[in-house]
C-alpha cells in the first residue's frame, strides 16, 4: 500500500513539473525529466535522470563548417534538508544540421549517488547558443 502511495507521489511530482515547464514561454527549453531511485547493497543507493529535450525548442548556432548546433549547459542539484548532497554539471551538444533542417529530439541519462532519505531535485538547463559574450 506505501509503495503504492510513493509511487502515485513521483508520478504527481513528475506530472507538476512537466506543467510548470511547458507553461514557462520565453526562449523556452522543452524538456521532460524523469528519475528512479536504485539502491545497490552494498554500494551506496543512486539515482538516474533521463532526460528529453525537445530540438525544435533550442537555439541553433553557425559552425565555421556551415552546420548549426546547439548546446546546452545542464545543472542536477540534489539536495536533502536544504544541504547539496549530490551535483552534476555538464554541457549537452546536439548533432550538427544543415541550417533550416528539422531537428531531432536529444537524451541523456546521468547517475549520481545519493545517501537515503527524503530528497529535493532541481535541474537548470541553459541554453548556451543565447549567451553572447
Amino acid at each position: 500500500m506505501f509503495r503504492n502511495l510513493e509511487v502515485m507521489k513521483k508520478q504527481l511530482l513528475f506530472l507538476l513539473l512537466a506543467l510548470i515547464l511547458s507553461s514557462l514561454s520565453f526562449g523556452k527549453i522543452n524538456l521532460v525529466l524523469d528519475y528512479a531511485r536504485f539502491f545497490a547493497p552494498p554500494e551506496q543507493p543512486f539515482i538516474e535522470f533521463y532526460l528529453s529535450i525537445n530540438g525544435n525548442s533550442l537555439e541553433y548556432q553557425l559552425k565555421e563548417n556551415g552546420n548549426v548546433q546547439a548546446r546546452l549547459e545542464i545543472t542536477y542539484i540534489v539536495e536533502q534538508d536544504e544541504e547539496v548532497v549530490s551535483f552534476k554539471k555538464f554541457v549537452l551538444n546536439s548533432p550538427e544540421y544543415k541550417e533550416g533542417s528539422d531537428k531531432m529530439e536529444m537524451i541523456d541519462i546521468k547517475r549520481l549517488a545519493i545517501p537515503n532519505g527524503a530528497l529535493n531535485f532541481t535541474i537548470v538547463a541553459r541554453d548556451l547558443s543565447l549567451i553572447h559574450i
